[in-house]
């Protein structure tokens, strides 16, 4: 009885989530599109995340192209994380790169934010970024 009640709160709290996701979504001004979402997890070699990660960021009003929803088996969350070329990601002109290195603690996530952000084949000069975004 007690893990159903636990279940249903759970349940509830997202679906609170979402309908807040939606109502937000919705506010966004005519003609603004959803934010183009790089998430990564990890930086070296790059990989881009999956799973259930680009359904939340759907859920949350953006786009993540370099794995979209439904292009796992299923069609429903995104396929495994996999690798990909630096260039990759400078192609999908992210608005917003979020790295979220599975196993490391904040101070090495930061080392390699950094490392990420002063890569030349990042964004083709000396440090700076990543397309129109930031990490």
């Amino acid at each position: 009885a007690e893990a159903a009640e636990v279940e249903a709160a759970l349940r509830s709290r997202v679906r609170r989530s979402v309908e807040q996701a939606d109502a937000c979504a919705r506010k966004r001004k005519p003609g603004l599109s959803a934010p183009n979402v790089a998430f990564l997890e990890w930086a070296d070699p790059i990989y881009v995340g999956g799973h259930w990660t680009p359904e939340l960021i759907e859920l949350a009003g953006g786009l993540h192209p370099l794995n979209p929803p439904g292009s796992d088996a299923d069609g429903k969350g995104g396929g495994k994380s996999f690798a990909v070329a630096t260039s990759a990601v400078v192609e999908s002109d992210p608005d917003h790169v979020i790295l979220s290195p599975c196993g490391l603690d904040l101070k090495a996530t930061e080392t390699e934010a950094w490392r990420l952000w002063d890569a030349d084949d990042i964004n083709g000069e000396e440090g700076g970024g990543c397309g129109g975004g930031g990490v």
